[in-house]
């Protein structure tokens, strides 16, 4: 039998994906939290990124949707080496749905 961590948020915070941040220069040298913290914020400010868990008291964006946050400060959690975002409902500008359009011939 295999564990699995479940992670589950609480009021209204929502935790999401993180992206990819490279966790070492070219030349080999580990970067420290801080760097990893900096990148990571500064790549949130154009990335589409997942809602991986939900309070209850959040209404309007629910797990799997995918969402654009405002420049905010997200702190960094880590869950058996994976690395999470945590915001507050307010911190989202808008969720990205893609629907089947006919194509115009």
């Amino acid at each position: 039998m295999s564990k699995e961590t479940v992670v589950s948020c609480v009021g209204d915070n929502i935790l999401i994906t993180l992206p990819e941040i490279k966790e070492e220069t070219a030349g080999g040298i580990i970067k420290d939290e801080a760097t990893l913290a900096e990148e990571a914020k500064d790549a949130m400010d154009s990335h589409i990124t997942e809602v991986v868990s939900v309070g209850e008291e959040v209404k309007k964006v629910k797990v799997g949707d995918k969402v654009m946050i405002r420049n905010a400060q997200v702190p960094i959690y880590t869950v058996d080496g994976v690395r999470y975002g945590g915001i507050k409902e307010y911190d989202i500008f808008c969720v990205v749905t893609t629907k089947e359009v006919e194509a115009v011939a």
